[in-house]
């Protein structure tokens, strides 16, 4: 491995914003009240915590913390429909919560499966040593009686065990993340609960080196077959990053940097909060975080190729700093690959008043410079009347291209969490602020067993479409017939090609387009 994938301490490309302003476009209207669905506390004074969310197959939202009544805490879940009102099919009335027996639980991740099934995840106890609660509902808000032990499923060691994300696989099993006593592990439950105990070292696999205590953020499964966990030192503030590579087995990828583990060291300026990262379908990765610079906490975005080493491409040498006007006070940044190839980096940020309060989303292109079409000078950022957004703990990419945001909100003393969306088209100056049909463009269904479509695509039919898989080789080219204008057209995938994840390769008037699409038979 370079010296330069281990430190990057004098490697710093700066890129000041100017101003956080918000733009004219608001929220999606049509969401909620004005973009935004609030999740009402229980009773009069802040008791629920929301951590995480997510969106089933039916485009519902599920939001997931924990709900604190002074005594003690339950696992909470609330569902929103696709137009962010209350699904009162949902639980009870929309909500649930974890049952009495289960004990004090504090919320942590979630994960929906395609299915729609829900995995909530969360720690139980007060006091050392803590355990992992992992509980399976169903799409109706009940818990799934086919899951561990009438759906939930208790994992337990002689220390601290804490999990702070969840990955499911293809196969329907998941891969939960997270640190016992300070060290980072990682396991392996099949899809009915049972731990997988021949997963690393009799069911408990370890991504980062026996010297280095690390908290993981994040998990990412290579549609190659191998996992990703990527986070920080356990310490505040912490002064380097990591990420460690481990095989379907447990066992370090010992192409993937140093024998499976990258060190990212930054002991000049502090990464204080960890890192969450985002797998390209070639198995690069986005990883984004924040720092200390100069006395304000500053974005910062890392690429890195499929191996580990540095992309020395993107920014200057892989690194990206983003200078933020009174700097990012508490929230941590969540990257997320557009189907073109640009990142957003979306999180929310507090500063020394009110105003300074705000949703924000940056926009890089691939090669790390930033989208100066996006919002203003490549950032969005927004600020709801009579509201101050304190932070944003999880942001979504829907399925249909919109951005949601979990929030927590200030007003008149009382703190409530919501959920925002935008769309993103309405935040690009290079682009009509419209949902417009032929601003659209999409594959449904993705994951896919048969046929597919692309809808409202303006073709070159002078040109094919090609289906590559991830090593860039076309396994399936498409001629299309003279068109004009755009419209629907309608794929049959070979019946030869195994399951997995492609590359769909379609040419435009003006260039080509790429999309993921994975085949699940």
């Amino acid at each position: 491995m370079s010296a330069c994938a281990r430190l990057f301490g004098a490697l710093i490309l700066g890129s000041s914003l100017g101003p956080l302003i918000a733009q004219d476009p608001i929220p999606l209207s049509s969401f909620g009240n004005n973009g935004t669905a609030l999740i009402q506390n229980i009773g009069s004074t802040p008791d629920l915590y929301i951590c995480d969310m997510a969106e089933d197959p039916q485009g519902r939202i599920i939001a997931m913390g924990h709900y604190d009544n002074g005594s003690t805490r339950r696992l909470f879940a609330q569902c929103f429909t696709a137009n962010g009102t209350l699904d009162a099919s949902f639980g009870t009335g929309g909500r649930y919560f974890s049952p009495d027996d289960l004990g004090y639980v504090v919320g942590r991740t979630m994960a929906v499966r395609p299915d729609g099934r829900i995995m909530l995840v969360g720690v139980s106890g007060i006091s050392s040593p803590r355990g992992i609660e992992v509980l399976q509902l169903l799409p109706n808000g009940t818990l799934d009686p086919e899951f561990g032990d009438n759906g939930v499923v208790g994992l337990a060691a002689s220390a601290d065990m804490i999990s702070n994300t969840v990955e499911i696989a293809p196969d329907g099993s998941a891969y939960l993340a997270g640190t016992i006593d300070g060290w980072a592990f990682v396991v392996h439950l099949f899809e009915s609960g049972e731990l997988d105990t021949s997963f690393g070292d009799g069911g408990t696999a370890f991504p980062t080196p026996v010297e280095y205590q690390g908290v993981p953020a994040d998990i990412m499964l290579a549609p190659s077959g191998y996992l990703v966990v990527s986070g920080c030192e356990n310490a505040y503030p912490s002064s380097s990053g990591f990420m460690g590579a481990l095989d379907l087995g447990g066992d370090p990828v010992t192409w993937f940097g140093e024998d499976g583990f990258v060190l990212i060291n930054n002991s000049t300026t502090g990464l204080e909060l960890p890192f969450h990262g985002e797998m390209a379908p070639d198995g690069s990765l986005l990883v984004g975080g924040v720092w200390n610079r100069s006395g304000y906490r500053n974005l910062f975005a890392l690429r890195f190729l499929a191996n580990g080493a540095m992309d020395n491409t993107f920014a200057e040498a892989g690194i990206l700093d983003i200078a933020v006007p009174q700097g990012i006070q508490r929230s941590v940044p969540f990257p997320h690959l557009l189907p073109d190839g640009t990142f957003l980096l979306c999180g929310g940020q507090s500063g020394p008043t009110g105003a300074d309060a705000k949703l924000y989303a940056v926009r890089l292109n691939a090669d790390g410079a930033i989208d100066d079409t996006f919002g203003t000078n490549g950032t969005y950022s927004y600020q709801r009347n009579n509201y101050a957004f304190a932070d944003s703990r999880s942001s979504i990419l829907r399925s249909n291209g919109d951005l949601a945001m979990i929030s927590v909100l200030y007003h008149s003393g009382v703190t409530k969490n919501a959920v925002t969306v935008f769309d993103l088209d309405d935040l690009s100056t290079a682009l009509p602020s419209s949902r417009a049909a032929e601003d659209k463009r999409l594959l449904f269904p993705n994951p896919t067993n048969g046929p597919i479509t692309l809808r409202n695509w303006e073709m070159d039919a002078l040109r094919p479409i090609e289906l590559r898989d991830l090593q860039g080789r076309v396994v399936q080219r498409w001629s299309i017939p003279p068109t004009s204008g755009v419209g629907d057209v309608k794929l049959e995938l070979s019946p030869a090609l195994a399951n997995g994840h492609y590359v769909i390769v379609t040419p435009t008037v003006d260039g080509s387009m790429t999309n993921a699409l994975e085949l699940v038979r």
